[in-house]
C-alpha cells in the first residue's frame, strides 16, 4: 500500500519547522484557511494568521502547547490522541471530515479539516492541519433543519418529527410512554374576535405552557392548527395522570393576548404504548377519540381511551350524523375570499370556502374539524357536488351582471379526484351554468397531486389545456417539494400561510419565502401568497414579486350579498 506521507529535501528551520519555503508562502497566502503544525507529541510547530483569527490564540500563545490543549473538545481528546498515534505508528490517515472544535473561549468552532503528514529529512514526522470555518453554512444548515422539523410559530417539534418520534419510541423497545393528544377549546373564537396574529400569539402561549412541567426526556409538538401532542416517557405511567390533569389545571389562569387577558382551556386524550396500539396511526386514532370524548363531556379535562370509544365515538358520531342531515336539507352555505392582482390590486378571484348553517351546526364546529371528520365518513363527495353547484351559480350570477374577469377557485378533495365521473361532471355542470373552463380554478392538496396515477395526470392536464387553473394548496404542509412542481399539470402555487408570517421579519422564513416564489416563477407558475394580514406583509410579498395576495389585510371572506359590492366596480 502506498504511504500517505511526502519526502522533502529541506531542513526545518527553528522558527517555523517548515519543510519547504515554498509551502510556507503558499499557506500563508491562505487568508482563509487556518494552518496549524504540530510535531510528532502533538506541539505546536507552526500557526498562521487565519488560525489566530479562527481560534482566538495568538501564534506566541499556541506555539510549543499540544493540540488536544488549544483547539480540541474534552470530548474528543481521547479519539485525536489516538487516531494520530495510528497515523505515525500504522500509517492509518485521519481522514478529512467536519469537526466542531473550540476557540480560545471555549465556543464551538464548526470546520471542515483536512490533514497532512510531512516526513522530515531526519525520519521525524509533523502533521499539518488545515480547517476552513464552516460556520455560515452550518448555520444555514440547522435554519433549513429546523424548518423541517420545526412548527414556525411554536417551535415544536412538527407533525412530520413527532411521528418519527413516536415510531422510534415504538421500535426501541422502551418499556412504554403516554401519548396525549391536546386540542384548544374554541380556537376559533380567537382567530375571529383578535385575528390571526392574536391566534399565532395565543398559540405560542399556550405551547410555552404545555412545555412548563415536562421532563428533558418527554416531547411536545404542534399537530395541526390548534392540536398539539405531548409524548410522555420519563416518569412512571400512573404519575402520568397527574400530570395531565396538572396540564389540563394550568389553564384556569388567563393568558395575556394584547394587553388583554383571555381564559382559555384545553380537551386533552389519553392512550399508552403498547396497551392500546403499536404503530402510530393506531396511537394517534385512539388519543384523538379519547380527545374528542373529552369536548363531548364538557371540555376543559382529560379521557383515557377506551375501545368503546372507538366503537361509539360520541363526537363524530354525532357531528357526522347532523352532516348527512344538513346533505338532504342543504344547510351549507360558502363564503368567499377575494385574491387581488398585487401590481394592479384589482380582484382576480375568489376562493369559495364552506360553511355550516348555524341553524344546524349547534356546536359551531369549524371547517377545520367537520370536514376531516365528512372525509372520514365519506361525506366529502356528495358535500364537494354541493359546493361546485353554488360555486358555480354564484358564478353565473357574477357573469350575468357583467363581472366576467373574476375567476372562482374551488377546493377539491382528492377523494373526489378518485371518482371515475368527477371530470364528466364537471364539464356538464359548466354546460348547465353557461360557464367556460377558463372561468374557474380547483385548488388541490400537495399530497393528492403527488398520489395521482397517470390517467388523474392526464385528465388534469386536459382541463388545464380548456384553461382551468390549477392550483397546489397550501404550498409547504405537505411534501413540500419544489422538485415535482415540474412534474405536475400545474398554474399557480398557493404559499401557505406560515410560510408568509414571518418572512418579513426573519432571514431564514425569508430565505425559503424567496426561493420557493424564485422556483415558481422559472417554472411559470404564478403564486398566491395566502395569510396577508398585515401592511408588513403586503409590501414585503410585493417586494418579492409575488403575484396575487389574499388575506385579511384585503378582506375576510364575505357573504354572496357582501361580496357584491367588492365586485361592482370589475364590471366589464
Amino acid at each position: 500500500m502506498k504511504k500517505n506521507n511526502f519526502e522533502t529535501n529541506s531542513t526545518f528551520s527553528p522558527t517555523t519547522n517548515l519543510p519547504d519555503v515554498r509551502f510556507l508562502e503558499l499557506i500563508e497566502s491562505l487568508s482563509k484557511v487556518a494552518v496549524q503544525g504540530y510535531n510528532r507529541h502533538r506541539e505546536v510547530i507552526y500557526w498562521n494568521k487565519a488560525s489566530t483569527f479562527l481560534y482566538g490564540y495568538t501564534q506566541t500563545e499556541a506555539l510549543g502547547k499540544k493540540l488536544e490543549d488549544l483547539i480540541i473538545p474534552p470530548s474528543m481528546k481521547k479519539d485525536v490522541i489516538a487516531a494520530h498515534k495510528n497515523w505515525l505508528e500504522h500509517n492509518i490517515p485521519i481522514p478529512s471530515s467536519e469537526l466542531t472544535l473550540q476557540d480560545i473561549k471555549g465556543q464551538p468552532v464548526p470546520v471542515f479539516s483536512s490533514h497532512v503528514l510531512l516526513k522530515t529529512r531526519g525520519d521525524e514526522f509533523e502533521m499539518f492541519c488545515l480547517d476552513i470555518d464552516i460556520s455560515e453554512q452550518v448555520s444555514v444548515r440547522k435554519a433549513l433543519e429546523k424548518m423541517v422539523s420545526y412548527d414556525p410559530i411554536t417551535n415544536c417539534l412538527n407533525r412530520h418529527s413527532i411521528e418519527l418520534v413516536i415510531n422510534e419510541l415504538i421500535t426501541s423497545n422502551i418499556k412504554g410512554f403516554s401519548l396525549l393528544f391536546i386540542d384548544i377549546d374554541r380556537f376559533k373564537d380567537v382567530n375571529d374576535v383578535f385575528g390571526y396574529e392574536a391566534g399565532d400569539e395565543l398559540l405560542l402561549k399556550v405551547s410555552e405552557r404545555l412545555s412548563t412541567p415536562l421532563e428533558k426526556t418527554d416531547y411536545i409538538a404542534r399537530f395541526s392548527a390548534d392540536e398539539f401532542i405531548v409524548i410522555l416517557s420519563s416518569k412512571p405511567s400512573s404519575n402520568h395522570e397527574k400530570l395531565t390533569q396538572l396540564l389540563v389545571d394550568s389553564f384556569n389562569s388567563p393568558l395575556k393576548l394584547h394587553d388583554q387577558l383571555i381564559f382559555i382551556s384545553i380537551s386533552v386524550g389519553i392512550c399508552r404504548f403498547p396497551n392500546d396500539g403499536n404503530s402510530v396511526r393506531t396511537l394517534l386514532q385512539c388519543a384523538e377519540t379519547a380527545m374528542y370524548d373529552a369536548k363531548e363531556n364538557g371540555r376543559s379535562q382529560f379521557r383515557i381511551y377506551n375501545k368503546a370509544m372507538s366503537d361509539s365515538s360520541h363526537f363524530q358520531i354525532e357531528i357526522s350524523q347532523r352532516l348527512r342531515e344538513s346533505l338532504i336539507h342543504e344547510e351549507f352555505h360558502l363564503v368567499y375570499q377575494p385574491i387581488y392582482c398585487a401590481q394592479s390590486e384589482k380582484i382576480v378571484a375568489c376562493e369559495a370556502l364552506l360553511r355550516w348553517d348555524s341553524n344546524a351546526n349547534k356546536n359551531n364546529t369549524t371547517p377545520d374539524t367537520f370536514i376531516p371528520i365528512a372525509e372520514k365518513v365519506g361525506l366529502m363527495i356528495p358535500i364537494g357536488n354541493l359546493i361546485f353547484h353554488m360555486a358555480l351559480k354564484e358564478l353565473k350570477k357574477w357573469r350575468s351582471n357583467g363581472i366576467n374577469d373574476v375567476r372562482m377557485l374551488i377546493n377539491i378533495s382528492g377523494k373526489q379526484l378518485l371518482q371515475k365521473e368527477f371530470f364528466s361532471q364537471l364539464s356538464e355542470l359548466l354546460e348547465i351554468y353557461e360557464l367556460i373552463p377558463s372561468d374557474i380554478g380547483l385548488e388541490l392538496t400537495e399530497h393528492a397531486l403527488i398520489e395521482a396515477d397517470d390517467e388523474l395526470l392526464k385528465n388534469l392536464s386536459l382541463l388545464q389545456v380548456q384553461g382551468v387553473d390549477i392550483a397546489i394548496d397550501d404550498f409547504g404542509t405537505g411534501y413540500s417539494s419544489l422538485s415535482y412542481l415540474n412534474k405536475l399539470p400545474v398554474n399557480t402555487l398557493k404559499i401557505d400561510k406560515s410560510f408568509v408570517d414571518y418572512a418579513p421579519y426573519r432571514n431564514n422564513d425569508s430565505a425559503i419565502f424567496e426561493a420557493i416564489v424564485g422556483v415558481a416563477h422559472k417554472l411559470d407558475l404564478l403564486v398566491i401568497a395566502e395569510g396577508v394580514e398585515t401592511t408588513q406583509h403586503v409590501e414585503y410579498c410585493k417586494s418579492k414579486n409575488v403575484d396575487m395576495l389574499q388575506g385579511y389585510s384585503y378582506s375576510k371572506p364575505l357573504s354572496s350579498q357582501d361580496l357584491e359590492s367588492f365586485l361592482l366596480p370589475f364590471k366589464s
